[in-house]
C-alpha cells in the first residue's frame, strides 16, 4: 500500500475539483434548492460514497488530520460542517464527486449538502480503532464505513454492516465490537449544533442541547462566543466553485464538553440554599461519632461522585437500541439529585438537582471503576447547619446517543415522608413532614435508558474504598460518593 509521505504536497494536488454539477453564482442558488438535490441521497450511497473516499490513504491522512484540528477535541471525529469549511474541502470535494462517478450518481455532492445535511447537520465522521490497535498508527491504511444511519433505520437489527470501497463487506452480530479499524458516519459526535435562534425555546434546548434547560445558564451564557462555525451567517457555502445554499446557516457548533461543563457548574452556583442555623457543637451518628464529612477536612465541600461500575458490562450499553455504542468514544449518563431541603420548622420540600457526566465506553465495557470525563461534583451538604435533610437521592439515567423528544415525568416519593434534620435549638436529630404535594421530576426521551438510583446518607462512612467514599448501587450502576476534600 502507498505510504504518505507529504501531507501539504498532496493538498496542493487535490485542491483541483472535478466538478459534475452545474456552475452557479450566488444568484443562481435558489435553483439548485428546487433541484432533485433536495431529496438527498440514501443512506446506503452515503456510504457507500464515503467508504470508496476513505478507500484512498491519502484522504485518509486528510481526514485524520482533520480530526486532529477538529474542534471536536479528543472525540475522535470531525463534522462534516468541518470538512466544508475548512482545509479539507478541496480534498473532499475532489473524493467525493471522483467517488460519485465511480458509483453512477449524478450531482451527489448537491443532493448531500441541500438534503442530508439540511435535514441532519450534525452528521460527523468519526474514526474508530479497536483498544489492542490503539497505540498504532493508522495514516496509512484504508478503512471499512460504518453507518449508524443505517443501524437506526432497523431498531431489529441483528447484524452492524460495514462497506468497504463501496462494496458491503463485513457483517457482525450485534454482540460484538469491531477488532478492526473503521470509519463511522454518525450525529453529533463530541459537539451539539443548536439554531441560535432556538437556544431560548426550553423544549427544543432540551432535545438538542445534551444538557436542560435551566434559566440561568441559557440567559447568562454567550453562546456565540463558543460557537465553531464559521459559515453560521454565510447564505451560501462555495465549495470548489459552486455555491450552494449553506446547511449551517444560523448554527452555533459548540463543543460538548465545555457546554457540559458550563452548564454543570452553573447548575450548582443557581441551586438554592434554604437559611443557615449557627450550628450547636458536631451532630453524632447512632455509632457515637461525628459524621466523616464533618471531621476528615475543616470545611463543607460538595459532595462527588469518584467512579461508577457497570456489573452487566456492555449487556447494559447495548440497551434500548444501543444507547451509548461501541462508536461513540464515551457515555453520557444523567444524574438527577433529590435534596430534601428546611421550609419550615416542621417541613421539608425536595429540591431537584441534574448533572450530566461522561465516562469512557470501552471502561465501562471492562465492568471497571471508572472515573469521568470532568469531575463528577454536585452541592455541599450542610445538614449541620440545619438545611438539608440527613438522606439525598441519586437517580441515574444513560443518555441515549441520538436526539430525542423530551418529555416531563412524574416519579414516585424518592424521598421519605418524613427526614432526619439536625434540631436548630438542640443539635438532635429531628423528623421533618414532607411538604404536601411535592413532586419528583425528571425530564428523558424514550431513547434513555433508567438505571435506578440509591438513598446517601449523611452518617455514611466516607474515608473508605481507598478514599473513593461509600459504595451504592442502584439496578445497573455501582456509584461511590464522598465529600470532596
Amino acid at each position: 500500500m502507498k505510504k504518505f509521505f507529504v501531507f501539504s504536497l498532496s493538498l496542493i494536488l487535490l485542491s483541483s475539483c472535478f466538478n459534475d454539477e452545474k456552475q452557479v453564482s450566488v444568484n443562481d442558488v435558489t435553483e439548485i434548492r428546487g433541484s432533485d438535490g433536495d431529496q438527498g441521497l440514501t443512506n446506503e450511497e452515503v456510504v457507500k460514497i464515503i467508504s470508496i473516499m476513505v478507500c484512498d490513504p491519502i484522504f485518509v491522512q486528510v481526514l485524520n488530520n482533520s480530526i486532529i484540528t477538529s474542534q471536536t477535541k479528543s472525540s475522535h471525529s470531525v463534522s462534516f460542517m468541518e470538512l466544508l469549511t475548512g482545509t479539507a474541502t478541496p480534498a473532499f470535494c475532489q473524493k467525493f464527486h471522483q467517488a460519485c462517478q465511480q458509483l453512477g450518481i449524478n450531482n451527489g455532492l448537491s443532493k448531500f449538502i441541500n438534503g442530508n445535511l439540511s435535514s441532519s447537520p450534525n452528521l460527523c465522521l468519526s474514526v474508530y480503532q479497536p483498544e489492542e490497535l490503539s497505540s498504532q498508527s493508522q495514516t496509512n491504511i484504508s478503512f471499512p464505513v460504518f453507518s449508524e444511519q443505517i443501524f437506526d433505520s432497523n431498531p431489529n437489527n441483528e447484524n452492524y454492516v460495514f462497506y468497504n470501497c463501496g462494496q458491503l463487506d463485513i457483517n457482525l452480530t450485534t454482540n460484538e465490537s469491531p477488532g478492526f479499524s473503521c470509519c463511522v458516519i454518525q450525529e453529533r459526535e463530541g459537539f451539539v449544533s443548536l439554531l441560535s435562534s432556538q437556544i431560548t425555546n426550553e423544549i427544543y434546548f432540551n432535545d438538542h442541547s445534551k444538557v436542560k434547560y435551566l434559566e440561568s445558564f441559557v440567559n447568562n451564557t454567550d453562546f456565540q462566543s463558543l460557537n465553531y462555525n464559521p459559515v453560521t451567517t454565510n447564505n451560501t457555502l462555495n465549495l470548489c466553485g459552486t455555491s450552494y445554499p449553506n446547511p449551517f446557516l444560523n448554527r452555533f457548533y459548540i463543543n460538548d464538553s465545555i457546554l457540559t461543563t458550563l452548564y454543570n457548574t452553573e447548575a450548582s452556583n443557581s441551586f438554592y440554599f434554604p437559611p443557615a442555623f449557627p450550628p450547636l457543637g458536631n451532630f453524632l451518628c447512632p455509632s457515637g461519632l461525628a459524621s466523616q464529612r464533618t471531621t476528615f477536612n475543616n470545611s463543607v465541600n460538595r459532595e462527588f461522585s469518584h467512579s461508577i461500575k457497570l456489573p452487566m458490562g456492555n449487556a447494559v450499553l447495548e440497551l434500548n437500541n444501543d444507547w451509548c455504542a461501541w462508536w461513540n468514544k464515551d457515555c453520557r449518563f444523567m444524574v438527577d439529585l433529590y435534596i430534601p431541603s428546611r421550609f419550615n420548622s416542621t417541613t421539608f420540600e425536595p429540591l431537584h438537582l441534574t448533572k450530566f457526566f461522561w465516562y469512557h465506553e470501552k471502561s465501562l465495557k471492562k465492568k471497571i471503576f471508572v472515573a469521568p470525563r470532568t469531575s463528577a461534583e454536585f452541592v455541599p451538604w450542610y445538614y449541620e447547619t440545619s438545611q438539608h435533610g440527613d438522606e439525598w437521592k441519586y437517580n441515574w439515567t444513560g443518555k441515549h446517543r441520538k436526539e430525542g423528544n423530551t418529555t416531563t415525568i412524574t416519579l414516585g416519593a424518592e424521598l421519605g415522608s418524613t427526614v432526619g434534620f439536625k434540631d436548630d435549638s438542640t443539635g438532635l436529630s429531628a423528623s421533618l413532614t414532607r411538604k404536601i404535594n411535592a413532586i419528583f421530576q425528571t425530564t428523558r426521551t424514550n431513547k434513555d435508558l433508567f438505571l435506578g438510583g440509591d438513598l446517601v446518607y449523611w452518617c455514611d462512612d466516607i474515608v473508605v474504598n481507598n478514599n473513593r467514599g461509600n459504595l451504592h448501587s442502584t439496578t445497573d450502576v455501582l456509584f461511590h460518593i464522598r465529600e470532596k476534600e
